[in-house]
């Protein structure tokens, strides 16, 4: 099962946005995430980085 650490900007423990992602999927403009347990957290940013071996992502924050 490959599940992943998704970060705010830069990898870094005090940037960790969710843990266990197993999904990120644009709605309405936001990057979704959902964990493990099927909670979602909605993001205004978008995917600079995923790497696939060592399970983590890291998304650039808009500002609006």
């Amino acid at each position: 099962m490959c599940l992943s650490i998704a970060y705010k900007n830069k990898v870094a423990p005090e940037n960790i946005l969710m843990r266990n992602v197993v999904s990120a999927q644009y709605v309405n403009g936001c990057l979704q995430l959902t964990d493990l347990m099927e909670r979602k957290l909605n993001v205004n940013g978008q995917i600079e980085f995923v790497h696939l071996t060592d399970d983590y992502m890291v998304i650039r924050t808009l500002e609006k």
